[in-house]
């Protein structure tokens, strides 16, 4: 009883939830798949702002059943604040599920260095801050379809 316990703790503590027990495994949402950002929205702390996958803003994401990811976001010059370059990365790094999705862990100094995207259905959400900007918040929302 001692060992299951300390070993239910030591996966708590440690936020994984694909750890098992000798109960069983917990229980993951199937998270593993490809998303495309069907919608990328940037936004200004005066409510305004447009979508933009239209003018080549993109996001692909690729959760691999290892916890590593892969993908490429893109972001034109013209929708970065203050001047900032266009945006052109790809994506690697590792996730985690959690309780309303998962939490990607990208690049350092990527605009998903560290993001968490709220699951519903095949629909995959975030809204990212971008500090530093004199207009703060200045940001995007992200809506992604995860492919079949």
């Amino acid at each position: 009883m001692f060992l299951r316990a300390s070993m239910v703790t030591v996966c708590a503590a440690a936020g994984v939830l694909s750890c098992s027990d000798p109960a069983g495994p917990l229980a993951l949402r199937p998270l593993v798949g490809t998303y495309i950002a069907d919608s990328i929205h940037n936004q200004t702390s005066f409510d305004t702002g447009s979508e933009i996958t239209g003018f080549g803003a993109s996001l692909i994401l690729f959760l691999r059943a290892d916890s590593t990811l892969g993908g490429h976001l893109a972001i034109p010059a013209f929708f970065m604040p203050d001047g900032l370059p266009a945006v052109d990365d790809s994506l690697h790094g590792e996730w985690t599920a959690n309780e309303d999705g998962f939490r990607i862990y990208g690049p350092l100094g990527s605009l998903l260095t560290a993001v968490d995207f709220r699951v519903a259905g095949d629909t995959a959400r975030a809204h990212i801050i971008v500090k530093g900007f004199p207009l703060d918040p200045f940001g995007y929302r992200l809506r992604l379809l995860r492919q079949p």
